[in-house]
């Protein structure tokens, strides 16, 4: 009976390293990864906040249900919420096409020689070549959906 307990530890202690070796430790991948690299092919705004029937915006103070569905951020009408970026698969960016999903903490930079700069949201245009760290889980759909953690543009057009 001891002998099987000590092998049956000794097997869930084996099998559990198994998973932290490696690049990447649970969910958790490399810091300096890029999940896609290529050209922004179409930029996605907020929509204008649409008016009530009365001709003015929503009331914000109105009774909402709970079948009504709660946005993830507030977006200021016009600001940047997404972008469609394509390019090439190598063996370290593992997709070729991504919606790729802004928001408030995603840290947006630019290239500058060797150098990264912060950049605004604002400087994202369609032909711009970028790369994206993507931030949480993946919805593996094609194209794939993520958050971008860290954008990265390269050159703008």
């Amino acid at each position: 009976m001891g002998k099987m307990l000590a092998g049956l530890v000794l097997f869930l202690v084996m099998s559990g390293t198994a998973l932290f070796v490696g690049k990447n430790i649970g969910n958790q991948k490399q810091p300096d990864r890029i999940d896609i690299r290529g050209t922004i092919t179409s930029v996605a705004k907020a929509p204008k906040t649409a008016p009530s029937s009365s001709g003015h915006p929503e009331d914000p103070n109105a009774s909402v249900s709970s079948k009504d569905g709660v946005p993830a951020e507030p977006n200021p009408e016009g600001k940047i919420v997404s972008i469609m970026v394509e390019g090439p698969t190598t063996e370290n960016q593992p997709y070729d096409k991504a919606s790729v999903s802004l928001r408030e903490h995603t840290k947006i930079y630019k290239k500058q020689g060797a150098e990264l700069t912060r950049a605004a949201i604002e400087e994202l245009t369609v032909g711009s070549e970028v790369e994206i760290a993507f931030d949480g889980p993946v919805a593996e759909s094609y194209p794939v959906q993520a958050l971008a953690g860290k954008l990265v543009i390269l050159n703008k057009r």
